[in-house]
């Protein structure tokens, strides 16, 4: 995350979409700030990005109620230097 941010200027959790992902609660609640983003990206493809992102975003939101993703974030916060982007 430090060199997105070297690399573009932007902290990656100041992000405009970050911000809207935060209030996302379910798989189809990302999936629609996703679509918002980038309508063009899921036109005309049949539904196969979007069935292709459910399964992904599916598979992020389960991790991330799991307590092994805790504990994986704990470890990188405290190997970040004190900095904290989560």
């Amino acid at each position: 995350m430090q060199d997105y941010e070297r690399q573009t200027g932007i902290v990656l959790v100041n992000h405009p979409l970050a911000k809207q992902l935060v209030d996302c609660h379910s798989v189809k609640s990302v999936v629609a700030v996703l679509r918002e983003r980038a309508p063009v990206a899921f036109d005309g493809d049949g539904g196969r990005i979007v069935k292709v992102l459910e399964r992904v975003v599916s598979v992020l939101h389960g991790l991330s109620d799991s307590v092994v993703l805790d504990e994986v974030t704990t470890v990188r916060h405290k190997t970040l230097m004190g900095v904290t982007y989560f």
